[in-house]
């Protein structure tokens, strides 16, 4: 019996989703509810059965250190099929044994990108309740450079070649094999395909600030030099941005944009002490790939990998930019106490005449004239990367910090600088988008306020029918 060739084809043109990228066949990119069309074309009569799939993959390995550096070095490595949606195909349509000449069959396939997995898709315990719902979303895909870029070029996605999460459509002919009663597969094939899942903008990730990996506020002596007089404190303090939500231009190009806004105080040593006189400030956004050959449990931190042999981080830092701010104005305060007839509080209460830019005392301070300022960072993702949005899986997590470094004029000293959460995502479908407008409008009318009232006509009759002293009361009651 022939062995039959198969090949696989994504359809072209207007049915390509809106958030394709995809202008040849080497590259196509769908997100949440995009619908995935193509056909599979098989030459020969060499099968009876067909399988057509939309199959979605994790997998990592890990390198354990031996007991010595010279032993050798053992690998941990896992795979888990996360998704497997199959394509019905009615059985008539495959050849039978009695055809005499080979020929080209051709199946359709239509996979539509769900939004979430089925429960069974995690099923490990977890020590944190609230993992289990990042795990269920589907991941978006990473680590395989023939599906990260455009049509025209590939870019790196800053994930190691150890930490993977691909899609693909598979197609397996197959044939039942008389000698031994078995079904054996006689040919195979797949297409390589890049899913963004679209999900709504998520609240700020509930982080502690740790120093080491998260650094929302600074609070630095400030001295003319190294053993210099004390010049006073310097606060830096920054919040959380709103996530980046990525789009996509007509040549397949990704891009995504935000603002942070980094929070001054300066309190002198002295009344007459000016504020520092500020030089650049820097950002800097770093991409950190958690993975692991075991199911995570919590949600993935750097020091839980060092205390975890079964896990790993890859660490990728992308410069964003360097902006002069030395024309950012200072705003003087005086302390709140100065003020005629006000009560005496501790510094940690008092409050700035700016609250916007109002920013907790440094340590130590006495009370007296203080300064702040804010600059305004711009966010925008460099466009020669392959931005892969924030994610949690059972084995593979991607999440982003940004760090910003404020220079102080070279008379000040050195600068100091915060390391704050991002996240990263992509807008959600149209239809997704439709769909919860049309959710969102049914809970509003059920909260939108309604007239109770009875009709003019009812009240009159009530009205009439009330004892002589009960008509003003219900009239005034029904009005309130």
């Amino acid at each position: 019996m022939a062995r039959p060739e198969i090949s696989i084809s994504l359809e072209n043109g207007e049915q390509q989703p809106a958030q394709s990228t995809r202008s040849t066949s080497y590259m196509a990119t769908y997100t949440t509810n995009d619908v995935i069309r193509g056909s599979v074309t098989i030459r020969g009569v060499g099968f009876d059965n067909l399988k057509i799939t939309l199959e979605g993959t994790a997998s990592t390995s890990i390198e354990r250190m031996g007991p010595t550096p010279v032993s050798p070095r053992p690998r941990l490595t896992a795979k888990q099929t996360f998704l497997r949606v199959l394509q019905p195909i009615d059985p008539s349509l495959f050849p039978t044994g009695t055809e005499a000449k080979p020929q080209t069959y051709s199946y359709p396939f239509e996979f539509t990108v769900p939004a979430a997995l089925l429960p069974q898709a995690c099923s490990h315990p977890s020590i944190q309740d609230s993992i289990r719902e990042p795990h269920l979303l589907l991941p978006p895909s990473m680590g395989d450079r023939a599906v990260a870029g455009t049509s025209r070029s590939t870019f790196s996605d800053l994930s190691p070649t150890i930490a993977r999460i691909s899609y693909a459509i598979h197609a397996r002919a197959s044939t039942h094999r008389p000698s031994d009663n078995k079904v054996v597969t006689v040919s195979e094939t797949l297409q390589k395909v890049r899913i963004l899942p679209g999900r709504e903008e998520q609240p700020p990730l509930a982080v502690e600030d740790t120093g080491d990996e998260y650094t929302f506020r600074r609070d630095r002596l400030i001295r003319t030099h190294w053993l210099g007089a004390k010049r006073g404190r310097l606060v830096v303090q920054a919040s959380q941005p709103r996530s980046v939500q990525l789009t996509s231009d007509e040549s397949g190009t990704w891009s995504g944009s935000s603002v942070a806004t980094l929070q001054l105080r300066f309190d002198p040593a002295t009344s007459q002490t000016p504020p520092p006189c500020l030089s650049h400030l820097t950002s800097k956004l770093r991409a950190l790939t958690f993975f692991s050959a075991t199911p995570m449990r919590d949600i993935p931190t750097q020091s839980s990998v060092t205390l975890d042999s079964a896990r790993g981080v890859y660490i990728a830092s992308v410069p964003l930019s360097s902006r002069a701010i030395a024309g950012v104005k200072w705003q003087q305060h005086a302390r709140e106490d100065d003020d005629e007839g006000a009560i005496r509080r501790d510094s940690a209460f008092s409050t700035c005449s700016a609250p916007p830019e109002c920013v907790k005392a440094s340590k130590g301070y006495q009370g007296g004239v203080f300064y702040t300022a804010h600059v305004v960072v711009p966010i925008a993702l460099p466009t020669n990367k392959s931005w892969v949005p924030s994610f949690a899986s059972c084995v593979v997590a991607r999440v982003y910090r940004l760090d910003l470094s404020l220079e102080l004029n070279g008379r000040w000293g050195r600068g100091v600088g915060v390391k704050i959460p991002l996240q990263i995502g992509l807008g959600a479908g149209k239809k997704e988008v439709e769909e919860h407008s049309e959710e969102r409008e049914e809970i509003e009318g059920f909260f939108r306020p309604r007239n109770v009232t009875p009709p003019t006509e009812v009240l009159s009759e009530v009205i009439g029918r009330l004892p002589p002293g009960y008509a003003s009361v219900f009239v005034a009651q029904i009005s309130a």
